[in-house]
This record gives C-alpha cells, sequence and structure tokens, in this order.
C-alpha cells in the first residue's frame, strides 16, 4: 500500500517536531521521526496496527507518549492516508471533534 500524507498531517506533523525540538531537543526529534518512519514501514508492509474509531476505516496508534497518528484505510485507492499527528497534551474534546467529522 501506498502512503498519503494530507495537508492536516504534514502540518501537525511539523507542529509536533517543534515542540518536542523546543521542549526536549534534536536527539528526541530524531527520535520521534524514527519512530513515525517505522511505524509507517508497518502500515506500508499490511501489518495494520491502531485502535478503530467510530469513522469506519480511521485508526489511531499512539507512536510516542504524547503523540497519536490518526490515519485511514483507503482500500479502494489501495493507500493508507495519514490524517493528524495530535500531541496528547491538547484538550481531548478537540481530538474528538477532528477525529469524529
Amino acid at each position: 500500500m501506498d502512503v498519503f500524507w494530507t495537508e492536516t498531517a504534514k502540518l501537525s506533523f511539523s507542529e509536533e517536531l517543534d515542540f518536542i525540538h523546543r521542549k526536549w531537543g534534536n536527539k528526541e526529534v530524531e527520535k520521534f521521526i524514527l519512530l513515525s518512519e517505522e511505524f509507517i514501514e508497518i502500515l506500508k508492509s499490511g501489518h495494520l496496527e491502531g485502535k478503530p474509531t467510530d469513522k469506519k476505516d480511521v485508526k489511531l496508534y499512539v507512536i510516542s507518549k504524547q503523540t497519536t497518528l490518526v490515519y485511514k484505510l483507503n482500500n479502494s485507492q489501495k493507500r493508507i492516508e495519514l490524517i493528524l499527528f495530535w500531541n496528547n497534551l491538547k484538550n481531548p474534546k478537540e481530538f474528538e471533534k477532528l477525529v469524529n467529522r
């Protein structure tokens, strides 16, 4: 399966990298990038993980203690759509709104 990054995923990934850099520095940014890349490779291989949501084919995966990835399995186009990297320290009500819209 191919991986497609939505604009929201690109932006939220960048914001998460900035947050990690400010709080913990370059070493932790590199760790987070590696964790993200490893999970995306698992998705591409077809060994899908993640917690189901109320929305069809949308799943959640906790990449690190502070970050959850929201992604969608688009079987008709044979791709995985990365939707959002969410900082778990943010308001959970906002997260629910974004995930369930």
